[in-house]
């Protein structure tokens, strides 16, 4: 009986939450910016588009996003991919300044990772977001961090249902886990 309570315990405590920031009352892709840093040209650092994404190879370029924003409280942030190949173990983040506070954002070369800031506003106002990329690395031979910002969020969290938004979403591997738990616990029980 002890075991079923542990394998319970552990479902409860595995928990794994969707990467990617999603259901945000407004967003934009990465080519939706206001302004930014420049364009790569030649070996000059910039930005480059990639699709409807901003992509950039090197640190402390910059990128601007504006919206209209009522009073209320606010998730502003970003879901981000590598574009280049980041391997394993070498790179596990990329850190984004977002309006002076630094954020940490998985780094992956195969999925999105979302990374914001909670901004407090009193009133309706215009609201200039920027996003600097801090950190840049590469090790000359294959792997190489490039960010590439798929879209940015403004998300009022007074909207957001419980089940998308800024209240993370349980993966399907997790709820396989849990009812997985939850079964064992009932079958041991009714024995």
């Amino acid at each position: 009986m002890k075991t079923f309570y542990f394998i319970f315990i552990l479902a409860l405590l595995s928990v794994v939450y969707a990467a990617p920031y999603t259901g945000s009352d407004i967003t934009f892709t990465g080519s939706q910016y206001t302004n930014f840093s420049g364009w790569v040209n030649g070996s000059t650092p910039g930005w480059s588009l990639v699709g409807t994404a901003m992509c950039s190879a090197w640190s402390s370029q910059w990128v601007e996003y504006t919206a209209t924003l009522t009073s209320g409280n606010w998730n502003i942030g970003l879901n981000a991919i590598n574009s280049g190949y980041l391997g394993t173990g070498w790179y596990s983040y990329f850190s984004v300044d977002i309006n002076g506070q630094t954020v940490n954002v998985t780094a992956s070369d195969t999925e999105v990772f979302a990374g914001y800031i909670n901004v407090n506003l009193s009133s309706t106002t215009t609201y200039v977001v920027r996003y600097t990329w801090l950190n840049d690395a590469c090790d000359g031979v294959s792997r190489d961090a490039n960010i590439k910002i798929m879209d940015v969020f403004f998300d009022n969290t007074a909207t957001v249902p419980d089940e998308i938004g800024g209240v993370p979403v349980p993966e399907p591997g997790t709820w396989l886990l849990m009812s997985a738990a939850l079964l064992a616990l009932t079958y041991k029980r009714l024995r």
